[in-house]
């Protein structure tokens, strides 16, 4: 029951933060134009850059409703995982790991959003706590 307390926990976290930072986007007014148009049409993915960003966009709009209705999880875990990773490699990685601090605009919240991602779309038989006891010890408090 914890787990699944925290599970739940974490995928309200990561579904909080999708929401937020791609509607953030959509409502601004050019924000998502100009992220396709600025960037991805300038890194390589000219003519596609504006409907890449907004599929983008779209795509987390709807993933982070999938993770608040325990709905194909790994599906949406894999599509922001594979965000993520291209965000690494075409921004945050020339600009370091810090996001603040020790640098700027680094890859360290992408990473921890990666870590939660693969967290939430771990099986369940995964999160088993028997299998971290050790052979030696009772895994029944009737057994003590």
């Amino acid at each position: 029951m914890r787990v699944f307390k925290g599970l739940f926990l974490l995928r309200l976290a990561v579904a909080i933060i999708l929401l937020s930072h791609s509607l953030h986007g959509v409502f601004t007014g050019t924000d998502v134009h100009d992220f396709g148009e600025l960037l991805l049409n300038k890194i390589g993915f000219a003519p596609f850059g504006v409907p890449l960003a907004w599929a983008v966009v779209l795509g987390q709009v709807l993933t982070a409703l999938l993770l608040l209705l325990n709905r194909w999880l790994r599906p949406a875990a894999a599509f922001n995982i594979v965000v993520l990773l291209v965000g690494i490699a075409t921004v945050h990685w020339p600009e370091g790991w810090f996001v603040v601090g020790g640098g700027r605009n680094g890859m360290e919240f992408s990473f921890l959003l990666i870590a939660c991602l693969l967290s939430i779309s771990l099986p369940a038989c995964a999160w088993k706590t028997e299998s971290l006891t050790s052979s030696n010890q009772p895994t029944n408090s009737a057994a003590i």
